[in-house]
């Protein structure tokens, strides 16, 4: 879910323009999206917003999905891929929780996404696929464990676009004895 809040008071009329900000700690990206407000009838510079005048405020969440399995089943983790015709994927990386080393990679560089290479971690050696044909993508991990529970992170690299990152949170529940 992507969360949006706005406020700004228009007296003129304005235009708003954005920029992306990046930053990258271990394999997490946060890409923050910044407004400048431009004033058109000042030829279209920018507005100096100050602390006790009217300001825009933009607030951008991580798009997440939530994910239960029993143990033992298998849990199908979602990752919305958009594919345009003049920008494909590059690479697709999930992570589990604050990881470094990708559970699962698909490289896609040079071709399309159903011919794709597939790598997976060792750790989770033939547990995990990631299906590519369909309406939506989607990483299958099977024979699951209660220690898969966590919040994992689909990364997306265009050649062109912007990187997207998603997060599905898996609850792995265990099987209730009569």
């Amino acid at each position: 879910m992507i969360v949006r809040r706005c406020s700004i008071l228009l007296e003129k009329p304005l235009f708003i323009s954005k920029h992306l900000d990046t930053w990258q700690s271990g394999f997490l990206q946060r890409v923050d999206l910044l407004y400048t407000i431009h004033d058109m009838s000042k030829k279209g510079s920018p507005i100096k917003l100050h602390a006790d005048k009217p300001h825009l405020t933009v607030t951008l969440a991580l798009p997440e999905t939530f994910v239960e399995a029993l143990v033992d089943g298998s849990a199908k983790m979602p990752c919305n891929v958009i594919q345009r015709k003049d920008d494909g994927v590059e690479f697709i990386f999930w992570y589990k929780n604050d990881g470094v080393t990708a559970l699962y990679t698909l490289d896609a560089r040079d071709r399309r996404l159903a011919n794709a290479t597939h790598m997976r971690n060792e750790t989770y050696s033939d547990r995990v696929h990631f299906h590519v044909t369909g309406d939506v993508p989607y990483l299958q991990m099977d024979y699951l464990k209660e220690e898969d529970t966590g919040s994992y992170f689909c990364r997306v690299d265009y050649q062109w676009s912007a990187t997207e990152l998603k997060r599905v949170n898996l609850v792995v529940v265990g099987k209730y004895i009569y």
